[in-house]
């Protein structure tokens, strides 16, 4: 099958990239693009001529059907519905409430999940996650500071 070193490889070649671009362009007609997109995909299978697949992967090139991909799956993808979209209702701002990250959990779930060791969490969290969430304490106490009262809300 086509497993992550192979989508990866394929992804390297530009075929992820032209497909994104002829999904979002208004004077490309999707059903003409996928079969020309489709038969490079399946010739870069069989040949690797551009070098980025371990090897040549010509019984993957045969699955690759003139139905691949879906039209109406890849454009849920390239243009997901979301609640900013088109006839949705904007979010109410108003009820969102400023919350942090539960450390304790997240560092749990991380040793759990990945593997990580009490040091691998300790030097990710201090790269990768403190200046983010320094950031936000910060921004909390901003928009919890109530200028009239000169006070911090509750």
């Amino acid at each position: 099958g086509c497993g992550i070193a192979v989508a990866h490889a394929l992804a390297r070649c530009g075929f992820g990239d032209d497909l994104l671009q002829a999904c979002n362009s208004p004077v490309v007609d999707l059903a003409l693009f996928l079969p020309v997109w489709c038969k490079g995909i399946r010739d870069e299978l069989a040949t690797n001529s551009r070098g980025y697949l371990k090897s040549r992967q010509r019984a993957l090139a045969k699955k690759i059907t003139s139905s691949f991909p879906d039209i109406s799956v890849l454009n849920l993808y390239v243009h997901p519905t979301t609640s900013w979209s088109p006839n949705f209702n904007l979010p109410q701002f108003n009820s969102w409430t400023v919350k942090l990250p539960d450390l304790a959990s997240l560092a749990k779930y991380c040793n759990e999940k990945f593997g990580w060791s009490s040091n691998d969490i300790k030097t990710k969290f201090e790269n990768l996650l403190y200046p983010g969430l320094f950031v936000r304490r910060l921004v909390l106490v901003c928009t919890l500071y109530s200028t009239s009262a000169g006070d911090i809300a509750h």
